[in-house]
């Protein structure tokens, strides 16, 4: 075989493989981009459940979790206090305990985890911008004053209206506060999707709760 042929086909191959890599490539970065957009996220969420669990272990003058740790039901080894419900953009989501990496992962996470649904608190709840239309809290910034919310548990079922969406600096707490005589809730999700910097905040009041019966 003349040596020029050779030389052709050695060419053609190494092509063959860059254009193989390339498309490899091309399917495996979108997973990787997502990847990393999530654990930026991640960094962002996370900060709201070490801030609150360290200011409310420092000012509980009686444990309220003793209280609390009988509405969450374990489920495969992980804490699930119920679901949460928002019509409008599709999602359906269980209500994990934290804001960690691990249950931001499988759902949506109770930030205040000694606070349940219900009249005189706030109850704040952090999910993912995810790349899923529908799942988590991809599509939170679409909420509009009046769209409900509905958070169901083994206590009952509480149903929310929003009121409003405003963004807040990473460090900004003040949305954890609960405020006397106010029934809300406050969910929370990174902004904008990609490379966030700052969190958008929806909050909505209580308009209707119906509890379970409780039998012995």
């Amino acid at each position: 075989m003349p040596r020029w042929i050779r030389r052709d086909s050695r060419t053609i191959q190494i092509l063959l493989w860059l254009l193989l890599l390339t498309g490899i490539l091309l399917l495996v970065q979108p997973r990787l981009d997502e990847h990393l957009q999530e654990r930026k996220q991640n960094a962002l969420l996370t900060h709201w459940t070490d801030e609150h669990r360290a200011s409310a272990a420092a000012e509980a003058a009686a444990d309220p979790a003793e209280a609390t740790d009988t509405a969450w039901r374990e489920i495969d080894g992980t804490p699930v206090l119920g679901t949460v419900t928002v019509g409008k953009i599709g999602l359906r989501e269980p209500l994990l305990k934290g804001a960690d990496e691990a249950s931001l992962s499988l759902g949506i996470g109770v930030v205040a985890e000694e606070r349940l649904p219900g009249v005189g608190t706030n109850f704040v709840l952090a999910g993912h911008r995810s790349f899923t239309p529908g799942k988590h809290f991809s599509r939170l910034n679409e909420l509009a004053r009046g769209d409900e919310v509905t958070i169901q548990t083994a206590s009952g079922t509480f149903t929310y209206i929003v009121e409003r969406s405003f963004l807040v600096e990473p460090d900004d707490l003040s949305v954890l506060d609960a405020p006397p005589n106010v029934s809300e809730l406050t969910l929370i999700t990174c902004e904008p999707m990609r490379d966030p910097t700052h969190r958008l905040i929806v909050k909505a009041l209580l308009v209707k709760e119906t509890r379970e019966e409780q039998t012995l």
